[in-house]
């Protein structure tokens, strides 16, 4: 994962490199060599982050050890401060147990959407009928989003998610070919079925969509679709799988294409690999038009 910032700055988390953040400036990218902003925090099974203002938020992993074994702290990093003490714990805990939940933020507000249940906090006395909470920076408490969970889109917290317009989380199941868009500010959700977005092992047959048709490389880009974030611009979702394509799903036409392979234009080559997740290239909205894919290179 990895998230843009307006001044120029990417952050992204590498798990090969012992857990470690990176910090990418752009304008100085061509001339300093990578080093970690931080380290020293290992991530919980299912931890998600996300970036507010110099400062990184981790939330929602699991804890084998604890009977609660959804983690509710919220854990902060100041990367602007090298000889500060770390990570902090933030006292407050979240209200939600949402294990691997949606993380983002928005005007002082850090918002964990989406997710799934545990089934070892099933006991624990947790309210699961909201979709999410936010946290307030500066007020420094946690409110349940008022949005409320039906039954029949409850699945749909535990489906991959990206977000749209800053505030709307999209969330996609590639299984039964539809869309679920919750808009955290506005505590708004609907659902809209895109039979054309289903594709993969469907039991009984491998079914291709339109657009998909010319993709040699079809049971990769599965895994890539089901297990990694995409990238949402302008109505589109965007993977960048390891075959060196680039692939869209245009929710408004409901269809999906393929653009050319840079495989034979570089002098490198990715990782095709589908189940090693730590290859799959991260692909970032550089909010010009432009995108920048960070990946693991086979020399």
């Amino acid at each position: 994962m990895a998230t843009f910032e307006a001044k120029g700055v990417i952050y992204f988390y590498s798990v090969a490199r012992e857990d470690e953040w990176y910090r990418i400036d752009l304008e100085s990218l061509p001339r300093e060599k990578l080093r970690p902003i931080a380290g020293g925090f290992t991530l919980e099974e299912g931890t998600r982050w996300t970036v507010v203002g110099e400062d990184i938020y981790c939330t929602g992993g699991l804890r084998m050890d604890s009977d609660d074994a959804v983690s509710r702290k919220l854990h902060k990093y100041n990367t602007t401060k090298p000889n500060n003490s770390g990570w902090q714990t933030i006292p407050s805990s979240r209200k939600l147990g949402w294990c691997k939940p949606f993380v983002f933020g928005y005007e002082e507000k850090i918002y964990v959407v989406g997710g799934y249940r545990y089934s070892r906090d099933l006991s624990v006395n947790s309210s699961w009928t909201s979709w999410g909470e936010f946290y307030n920076l500066r007020t420094g408490t946690w409110h349940c989003l008022s949005a409320k969970v039906q039954p029949q889109y409850d699945y749909f917290g535990a489906c991959p998610a990206v977000l749209m317009n800053k505030t709307t989380v999209v969330f996609y199941s590639l299984g039964d070919g539809s869309l679920l868009f919750l808009n955290a500010v506005s505590d708004t959700v609907h659902c809209e079925k895109h039979p054309n977005l289903k594709f993969g092992d469907q039991g009984c047959a491998f079914l291709v969509p339109d657009g998909l048709q010319g993709c040699q490389y079809l049971d990769l880009l599965t895994h890539v679709a089901r297990f990694t974030q995409p990238l949402a611009y302008n109505s589109t979702l965007y993977w960048f799988s390891c075959d060196m394509c680039l692939y869209g799903y245009d929710i408004d036409k409901k269809r999906w294409f393929q653009s050319n392979s840079l495989q034979g234009d570089l002098p490198w080559s990715l990782t095709l690999h589908p189940r090693r997740l730590i290859c799959i290239p991260i692909l970032v909205d550089l909010c010009n038009g432009k995108f920048l894919v960070i990946a693991a290179l086979d020399f």
